[in-house]
C-alpha cells in the first residue's frame, strides 16, 4: 500500500464518523447546540488521547456517556459515534440491531456520517441483511448531502470529497476533480488538504 493510499484508507474510514456541518445540532437551539458540542468535544478529545487498544473501559464509558447526551440535545454525528461503539462492544455490551437503529436516526437527520456507515452496513451483511440496492441509495445520499456541505466551504467534506474521487469510490475516478476539491481546502488554510497535495507535488507554500 502506498504512502497515499494509507492516507486514503484512513481518511475514508474516518469519513462514517466524519465531522460534518450537517451533522451539527439545530442552530435554531443556540445553548443545546453548543451544550451538544461541548459535550461531544469532551468525548473526541478523550478519543484522541489514547489509541483504542488502550482505552480503559472506564473511558469507553465515559465517552459513550457523553455522547448519548450530545445526541440526546440533536447532535446527529453523535449518533453515529454511538452505532460505532453498538458494533465494537466499546462501552456498551454488543448490539448490531441498536446500531443500526441510531444510524437511521443520524441518517433520517441528513447526517452524511449516517448513511456513510448504514450503506457499509448493508453492502457488507454482516450486521444488517445484506442490501446492495440499499447500500448504493445510502452510499449516493452521503456523497449527495458530502458534495453539498463542500459546496458550502466545509473542509472536512471538501478533503474526503477529494479522496473520493481519487479512488471512484461510488463515483467515476476522477483526479482533476479530486485535486480541486483537495485545492479548496487547502486554500482554507487546512493542514491535512496541504499535506496531500505536497504528496502529489501539486501544493507550494510560495
Amino acid at each position: 500500500m502506498t504512502r497515499f493510499s494509507k492516507i486514503f484508507a484512513l481518511t475514508i474510514a474516518l469519513l462514517f464518523v466524519a465531522v460534518l456541518t450537517s451533522c451539527s445540532p439545530n442552530a435554531d437551539k443556540t445553548s443545546e447546540s453548543q451544550k451538544a458540542k461541548e459535550l461531544f468535544d469532551q468525548a473526541f478529545t478523550i478519543m484522541v488521547n489514547s489509541k483504542p487498544s488502550e482505552q480503559s473501559v472506564e473511558d469507553q464509558k465515559k465517552v459513550f456517556d457523553l455522547m448519548q447526551q450530545s445526541a440526546e440535545l440533536g447532535n446527529a454525528e453523535a449518533y453515529v459515534y454511538m452505532a460505532d461503539f453498538y458494533l465494537r462492544g466499546k462501552g456498551v455490551e454488543k448490539d448490531s440491531t441498536k446500531a443500526i437503529e441510531l444510524l437511521k436516526k443520524a441518517a433520517d437527520m441528513d447526517c452524511p456520517g449516517g448513511y456513510a456507515m448504514l450503506a457499509k452496513c448493508y453492502e457488507d451483511g454482516e450486521v444488517v441483511e445484506k442490501n446492495v440496492t440499499e447500500a448504493e441509495r445510502c452510499r449516493a445520499k452521503a456523497f449527495e448531502l458530502l458534495k453539498k456541505e463542500a459546496e458550502h466551504g466545509d473542509v472536512e467534506a471538501q478533503i474526503n470529497l477529494g479522496f473520493i474521487y481519487t479512488e471512484g469510490n461510488g463515483v467515476d475516478k476522477d483526479l482533476g476533480e479530486a485535486e480541486k476539491w483537495f485545492r479548496k481546502a487547502a486554500e482554507q488554510g487546512y493542514e491535512p488538504a496541504k499535506e496531500v497535495l505536497k504528496q502529489l507535488g501539486k501544493w507550494n507554500e510560495d
